[in-house]
């Protein structure tokens, strides 16, 4: 297994940042874990370790900031912040799943934060149709000032159509 070091995490950010891209992410893999074997890493414990991580790679190119940012997704196991995390400015914390309560449990580490919503339609037996649910979380959105959005959508347009396009009324206001 090759890890991820922070230098090496640093230079590409800061080559992807040259190159014109706003954010660079270091979210985690999607299953299993690959987390560094280092005395450091180690004593830290998970997800402490990723935190501290992405904390190295976010003040190793703050230069760059604003507006780039690093981009992290509380998903899977780095969900649940540490009591004492504070992440530095120049990173954006997009939460996983539709309910606010984790949004608002990182409103306390982070100061930009953001939505990683699954508005799935295709490969559905029933119709996945949570029109209520996108109502209820657009004013908790506001509220914690969530200024970054991102959907997993793969279309069967009869259905999801009107997702897409209430979440798209529903966030339209940039006050």
């Amino acid at each position: 297994v090759t890890f991820f070091s922070a230098y090496s995490a640093t230079r590409k950010a800061k080559a992807a940042f040259e190159s014109g891209q706003h954010t660079f992410s270091l979210g985690i893999n999607d299953g299993q874990r690959v987390q560094c074997q280092c005395d450091d890493c180690k004593k830290a414990g998970w997800p402490n370790a990723y935190f501290n991580f992405v904390t190295q790679v976010a003040n190793a190119v703050k230069s760059y900031y604003p507006p780039q940012m690093i981009g992290l997704i509380a998903y899977g196991d780095v969900k649940q912040p540490a009591a004492d995390l504070k992440l530095p400015d120049n990173v954006v914390v997009l939460t996983t799943g539709a309910e606010g309560g984790r949004l608002k449990q990182f409103a306390r580490h982070a100061s930009h934060l953001g939505v990683y919503e699954y508005i799935y339609g295709d490969g559905w037996w029933i119709p996945n149709f949570p029109l209520d649910g996108l109502r209820h979380n657009e004013p908790i959105y506001r509220a914690l000032n969530t200024r970054f959005y991102f959907a997993e959508a793969y279309p069967t347009w009869a259905f999801d159509a009107p997702k897409i396009a209430m979440r798209s009324r529903l966030m339209w206001d940039a006050t």
